[in-house]
C-alpha cells in the first residue's frame, strides 16, 4: 500500500544579489516550517572541484552538533546511461562506502581504517555517547561495528547474517526481526549502543519477515508495526504491549483498527483506516503519540505521501507540517538529511557531494532572468546532465571553447533517453535562497539513446553574482528529471 514518491521539488529562484538572511534562533523540532521561514543554500559538502566530474557520491550523511559531518562516501561510484523506455539497462552495482568525519568547513578529521573497508550502509549516530554504530554487508571483519565518534577508532564488531539497522530511541538501540531465517536477532531487543548487550528481550514480540522498522514508544508503552503479507485488508497494523504487566496509551485502540500503520519521526504515526482496498485507505490520519490527539486526516485519495526510506510526509510536492498536517516547506533536490530541530539538510548534487540548505527567517522572491543563448553544440564526452562554466578544461569539447565567458553556462541532458532536442524554456533566480532554475524542454526519439550529448550555451546577466545551486528541471515534476549543481558566477 506503501507509496514510494519523491519528496522534495526546488523551489523557483531570483535576480539580483541580495544579503543572505541568518538562520532561526529557535528552528524548532518540526520538519516544516512556519509562514516567514525558508530552506536556503548555504554551502556544499565534498562536491567535486570540476563539474565535469562524478565523485564523492554519498550514501548517507548526518549532520553533528559542532557543524560538522558524517557521511559513507562512495570509494568508486559508477553511474550509467539510462536505457529507453522497455529495453532492459545495465546493472550497476553500489561501490562499496567509506566512513568519514568532516569537520565545519567540510576538511576530513577522520575516517574508518579497519583490514578492509567496511562496506557500511546504513549509520545510527549516538552523540551523547560519543559513538556511531554502522551496519553493511558481511565482509571479513564483520557486519555490524561500533566507531568512536571522535576518531572514528573500532570499539567493537559483530556479525549478524542479517545485519537489520537498529531502531534509534534516545541513547538506546531496538532490534527486531526482518528475516525469516533463523538469526541472532530473534525478537525485540532493547541495546546498549556502548556494546550492543542486550538489557531486555521482549520474547511476546517476535516479528519474523518485517519490511519496515516497526514504532517503539517505550512511553506509551506500546510498539506498532504492519504485519508481512498483502495490504488489500483492515487488521495488517499491529500494536502491542511492550511491558505486559503496564497498560498501554490509549491511542493503541485506534492504532488496532488501522490497516496500516507508519512511524513519522520519533513523535507521530501515519494511519491508513478503512477498507483499504485499492490504492488508497477510506482515510488517512496523523497521530501525535505522546498526546494521542489526532492532528489531521484527509480522505484516502487526498492523503499526503510517505517516503519509504527517510519516513518522511509530503503533501503537494512540499513537507507536511506535523503540527497542523498543513503543507510545509520545500527543499530542493534528492534529500540526503534533514534535521530539523538543528535547521539543517543536505541533499544530493548530481555530480557528487552535497549541497547544505539552512533554515531562514525569510520569504523566498523568485524573479525571471533574462539569459541569450549563444551556441548548440554537438559533444559526445557529455553523457549525463550537466550545468556548468563554458569552457573546455581537458580537452573534450573544443566547440565550448569558442564560447567561453565569465557570464556563459553550459547545459545538457547528455545522452538521457533520446535527448536530441534541446531548449532552454526559462530562468528564475532567488537571492534569498540563492537558488538558480534552468527550465528546459527536451524531446527526440524516446527509443533510441543518441550518439552524442546535445547541449546549449547561455549567458547570464552580471546582475547575477556569486555562488548559486542551480536546478535543470524539465519540468514534470519528476525527480528523474531533476538535476542539481553549484556554480559561481564572477
Amino acid at each position: 500500500m506503501k507509496r514510494l514518491v519523491a519528496l522534495l521539488l526546488a523551489l523557483a529562484t531570483a535576480c539580483e544579489a541580495l544579503p543572505v538572511v541568518e538562520p532561526s534562533a529557535s528552528p524548532g523540532r518540526l520538519a516544516a516550517l512556519p509562514p516567514g521561514e525558508v530552506w536556503g543554500y548555504s554551502g556544499t559538502v565534498l562536491r567535486p572541484g570540476d563539474p565535469s566530474l562524478y565523485e564523492n557520491v554519498l550514501d548517507a550523511a548526518v549532520p553533528l552538533r559542532d557543524g560538522g559531518w558524517l557521511v559513507l562516501r562512495q570509494v568508486a561510484p559508477r553511474r550509467a546511461i539510462p536505457p529507453p523506455p522497455g529495453v532492459g539497462g545495465q546493472l550497476i552495482r553500489q561501490s562499496i562506502a567509506m566512513l568519514m568525519r568532516l569537520d565545519a568547513q567540510g576538511r576530513e578529521v577522520a575516517r574508518e581504517h579497519g583490514s578492509e573497508p567496511f562496506g557500511l550502509r546504513e549509520l545510527r549516530v549516538f552523540e551523547d555517547l560519543g559513538l556511531v554504530i554502522g551496519y553493511g554487508a558481511q565482509v571479513l571483519n564483520g557486519s555490524i561495528h561500533a566507531f568512536d565518534l571522535r576518531t572514528l577508532d573500532g570499539l567493537w564488531t559483530l556479525y549478524d547474517r542479517d545485519p537489520v539497522p537498529c531502531v534509534q530511541v534516545a541513547d538506546r538501540c531496538w532490534t527486531y526481526r526482518r528475516s525469516t531465517v533463523p538469526t541472532d536477532t530473534t525478537a525485540l531487543t532493547e541495546r546498549d549502543p556502548r556494546t550492543y548487550r542486550a538489557l531486555r528481550t521482549f520474547y511476546h514480540l517476535g516479528m519474523d519477515g518485517l519490511g519496515d522498522a516497526p514504532g517503539i514508544y517505550p512511553a506509551a508503552n506500546a510498539v506498532v508495526w504492519n504485519e508481512p503479507g498483502p495490504r488489500q485488508q483492515a487488521g495488517v497494523a499491529r500494536v502491542e504491549r511492550l511491558e505486559l504487566d503496564r497498560p498501554p496509551a490509549a491511542w493503541v485502540a485506534r492504532v488496532d483498527t488501522a490497516c496500516w500503520a507508519y512511524p513519522v519521526e520519533p513523535s507521530h504515526l501515519y494511519l491508513g483506516l478503512g477498507s483499504c482496498v485499492g490504492n488508497f485507505p477510506t482515510t488517512a490520519e496523523l497521530l501525535d503519540v505522546a498526546s494521542g490527539r489526532t492532528v489531521r486526516s484527509w480522505p484516502g485519495n487526498e492523503a499526503p505521501l510517505m517516503d519509504g526510506s527517510t519516513r518522511l510526509l509530503s503533501w503537494d510536492d512540499a513537507l507536511l507540517d506535523l503540527r497542523d498536517g498543513s503543507r510545509g516547506a520545500r527543499v530542493p533536490g534528492r534529500l540526503l538529511a534533514i534535521d530539523a530541530d538543528r535547521g539543517i539538510a543536505a541533499t544530493r548534487l548530481s555530480n557528487g557531494g552535497a549541497a547544505v540548505y539552512r533554515r531562514l527567517a525569510a520569504t523566498p522572491a523568485p524573479l525571471p532572468v533574462a539569459f541569450r543563448e549563444i551556441a548548440r553544440v554537438t559533444c559526445a564526452a557529455f553523457e549525463f546532465a550537466q550545468v556548468a562554466a563554458a569552457r573546455d578544461r581537458d580537452g573534450r569539447c573544443p566547440e565550448v571553447t569558442v564560447h567561453a565567458g565569465s557570464r556563459s553556462l553550459l547545459v545538457t541532458r547528455g545522452r538521457t533517453r533520446g535527448a536530441e532536442e534541446l531548449t532552454i524554456t526559462a530562468v528564475t533566480a532567488d537571492a534569498v535562497t540563492r537558488e538558480l532554475t534552468i527550465g528546459i524542454d527536451v524531446r527526440g526519439d524516446q527509443r533510441v539513446v543518441p550518439a552524442a550529448g546535445v547541449a546549449r550555451i547561455m549567458e547570464l546577466p552580471d546582475t547575477l553574482r556569486g555562488e548559486w545551486l542551480v536546478r535543470l528541471d524539465r519540468g514534470s515534476g519528476r525527480l528523474d528529471f531533476v538535476d542539481t549543481f553549484v556554480i559561481g558566477l564572477p
